[in-house]
C-alpha cells in the first residue's frame, strides 16, 4: 500500500504546523485542514507538483510503501524510509559553536556550493 507521509519533510524543514504550510501555498481552509489531518486520498498531480516546489522535495520524499503482498525485493520497496525523522533543528541545538563552521561547510556540499561565503 502506498500512503502520504508529510511530517517527514515537515520535521526536516522545521514546519511546525502542516495546517499553516497548506495554508500559505494557497490552499483553503477545507483543503488545508484536509491535507494536514492525513484523510485526503486523492492528490493531483499539480498539487503534488506545489508541495514538492514549496518542500524542496520529491514526490518520492512524500510518498511511504508499506508492505503487502508484493514479493521480497519488489521494485516498491524502494519507497520505504527510515521510521525515525531527522529534526536537524534539535541536532543542532548541542552542535558546539566552534564545529559549526564545519557543519556549514558539510551543507554547502551536500548544496553542490563548494565556496565558502
Amino acid at each position: 500500500m502506498l500512503r502520504y507521509n508529510f511530517e517527514r519533510v515537515f520535521s526536516a524543514r522545521g514546519i511546525k504546523s502542516s495546517y499553516s504550510f497548506f495554508r500559505r501555498i494557497g490552499y483553503g481552509h477545507n483543503s488545508a485542514r484536509t491535507l494536514a489531518s492525513g484523510t485526503k486520498k486523492y492528490i493531483s498531480l499539480k498539487d503534488l507538483y506545489l508541495m514538492c516546489k514549496h518542500l524542496n522535495c520529491t514526490p518520492h520524499d512524500l510518498i511511504d510503501y508499506i508492505p503487502g503482498s508484493e514479493p521480497e525485493g519488489h521494485a516498491l520497496y524502494a519507497l520505504q524510509k527510515r521510521e525515525s525523522l531527522v529534526d536537524l533543528f534539535n541536532q543542532l541545538k548541542d552542535v558546539p559553536l566552534e564545529k559549526m563552521g564545519e557543519v556549514e561547510e558539510a551543507i554547502r556540499r551536500a548544496n553542490g556550493n563548494h565556496k565558502a561565503v
